[in-house]
């Protein structure tokens, strides 16, 4: 087994945890274990997007969910570079001329990036305030469905295309007798599903982001859940607004456990 699919199982048995554990009532605990599927999903991101080495996440990020964050987001922006690299090529641009339409403009990229390190920053310096986060727990799960749903409806689109691109070229292999020919579009058809990898993967990266980004500002510090002069039983109970929609916080990290599955992991064979 690779080490993205070993965090990624561990996170869904945190996930597992958190919902018997919610089920019961108990709360601070079932709101610590989808902390702990948060910070796998994370390190899971971190470590198949080559921002940290697996053996250095222990040292370097630890249950830091901001750090993780900040590192995630500036390896996805070198991410975005090279699909635009790739998209400059007339091949790609060819078998591809409406793949970009998900991808946001250069102006409103800069934009993010400059507003999301800005706010990492300002965590590092003062103190989140959790609790008026928390109390927008709701508006953060209907962003993040509206996201989830745009996403989804980007991945068929492209998935769609390709097959549709592979079976026009497999009619034409069929139908050509010359051997170079035949090999010639059978190597098209093995770049375009390469290619599917890669622009899948964007899009499916692009919703993980966010499910990180918006999470880890309303999870609470985990000492608040730990120690009993946080009075955690008390603070996290079920009229809570994390506690509410402690439903929707799992079903989009199950998302996002679902899309990195979904991706060749090949490559982090033991």
């Amino acid at each position: 087994m690779n080490i993205v699919k070993e965090y990624l199982i561990l996170a869904i048995g945190d996930l597992k945890a958190a919902e018997i554990l919610q089920k019961n009532k108990l709360y601070p605990y079932a709101i610590y274990f989808t902390i702990q599927a948060l910070e796998k999903v994370t390190k899971a991101q971190l470590i198949l997007n080559n921002t940290i080495p697996p053996e250095q996440l222990k040292k370097k990020i630890g249950h830091n969910l901001f750090l993780g964050f900040a590192r995630y987001w500036r390896q996805n922006k070198t991410m975005w570079d090279a699909h635009k690299i790739m998209m400059s090529n007339p091949k790609f641009k060819i078998m591809f001329n409406d793949s970009e339409s998900h991808i946001k403009n250069e102006k409103e990229i800069a934009a993010n990036i400059k507003a999301i390190e800005s706010h990492i920053k300002k965590l590092e310096i003062t103190a989140l305030d959790k609790n008026r986060k928390q109390e927008e727990a709701e508006k953060t799960i209907e962003r993040l469905d509206k996201y989830y749903s745009k996403t989804g409806e980007e991945y068929e689109k492209q998935r769609k295309q390709v097959e549709n691109i592979c079976s026009e070229l497999n009619e034409k292999i069929m139908t050509t007798e010359n051997e170079e020919q035949r090999k010639k579009l059978e190597e098209n058809i093995r770049i375009i599903k390469n290619a599917k990898g890669y622009l899948t993967g964007i899009i499916s990266s692009d919703y993980i982001l966010k499910v990180i980004q918006e999470l880890a500002e309303i999870m609470p510090n985990q000492d608040e859940l730990r120690y009993p002069e946080s009075n955690p039983l008390d603070k996290f109970n079920e009229n809570h607004p994390l506690v509410k929609n402690l439903e929707g916080v799992n079903r989009h990290l199950k998302n996002s456990i679902e899309f990195t599955l979904r991706l060749d992991l090949s490559s982090w064979d033991n």
